[in-house]
């Protein structure tokens, strides 16, 4: 049976969790488990290095953010040699690994795959946007890193970071995980997996989150699947031959990373299914999330555009509050 959380306290302040996000790996799915085991404002974020350049420049910015009385989890999706240097010495890492071959598929499919159609279409708007004056070409993609192709054989003739072991460049500790791998990535990557403090999989997600239960020494709470790509369309032998082909290191740590799921299965997995159980039927009895929510003066809103709001609010009174104190010293010049 699933323990008593701890409770942090000034004398014994207990490590934050690091929650180290492989993109489509579950991430916002486990998420949603912190964020039901402690509250929304005690799960950090810690950037994105697969979307953006430069997330590097922020590890101060989001390390701060890890040092915060009320922080108990960091989440980042950043490769483990970034996050390493964002979060307290004594954080205590986690992550959930997935098939290597389900991942890729997942990845072409939400955020490389476009169609013929959809990069004509996306060539005459930026071309009429240059000619307004309203884009500059070189600077079009405001840092953001992008990877699109028309097939997967396009995708890896173009060597495709996102889709040919990224999991291991994840977990390899290099910074940047579109960079060159080291000869010795693999092994890198088995070291630093060791060092974790759980290790779940996907593919057998509801173990995974009672067993991070357990090992947090918490009690059984639900989560929300989210993220999720809907219908995956049908994969040939061929494709997902060339797809193992081109992430021959990331199937090797799937392995290994299932070895160790299977020891703390082993440790920890007295009363696993009746817990399971009991996780799936808290699932089941989670009310809907509510598709909108009454503002003051009367509205309605989506409760994620509410928030895209809030954020964009909160970050806009940072700037102001800067430019002004910025003014004031000036002045005092």
């Amino acid at each position: 049976m699933v323990g008593e959380m701890q409770t942090q306290t000034e004398e014994s302040p207990t490590p934050i969790v690091a929650f180290l996000h492989i993109p489509k790996s579950a991430g916002r799915t486990v998420g949603s488990v912190f964020t039901e085991l402690y509250t929304r404002d005690a799960v950090a974020y810690g950037g994105n290095g697969i979307r953006k350049q430069g997330a590097e420049d922020k590890t101060e910015k989001f390390a701060a953010r890890a040092r915060k009385p009320e922080v108990r989890v960091m989440r980042a999706k950043v490769p483990f040699g970034l996050f390493l240097r964002q979060v307290p010495e004594d954080a205590r890492f986690v992550t959930f690994l997935r098939e290597p071959i389900d991942r890729v598929l997942s990845q072409y499919h939400r955020h490389v795959y476009i169609s013929p159609d959809q990069i004509e279409a996306r060539q005459r708007k930026h071309a009429r946007r240059v000619q307004k004056g309203r884009e500059n070409p070189s600077l079009s993609t405001r840092g953001r890193r992008r990877f699109r192709a028309s097939s997967l054989e396009e995708a890896f003739a173009n060597d495709t970071p996102v889709l040919e072991n990224l999991t291991t460049r994840f977990l390899a500790g290099i910074e940047d995980p579109v960079g060159a791998l080291p000869p010795d990535a693999l092994e890198r990557a088995k070291d630093n997996l060791r060092k974790f403090f759980f290790v779940g999989l996907v593919d057998r997600f509801d173990e995974s989150v009672v067993l991070l239960l357990r090992s947090l020494a918490a009690y059984l709470v639900p989560y929300r699947r989210r993220g999720t790509n809907g219908t995956k369309p049908e994969v040939t032998d061929e494709e997902r031959a060339l797809i193992a082909d081109h992430n021959r290191l990331d199937l090797e740590l799937f392995s290994f990373a299932t070895e160790l799921f299977e020891k703390k299965r082993a440790s920890l997995g007295p009363d696993l299914e009746g817990d399971v159980g009991r996780l799936r039927q808290l699932v089941a009895e989670m009310p809907p999330e509510p598709e909108f929510i009454e503002l003051e003066d009367g509205g309605t809103e989506n409760p994620k555009r509410a928030n895209q709001r809030a954020r964009r609010q909160a970050k806009h009174a940072r700037r102001r509050a800067a430019k002004d104190a910025k003014a004031s010293a000036a002045q005092k010049d």
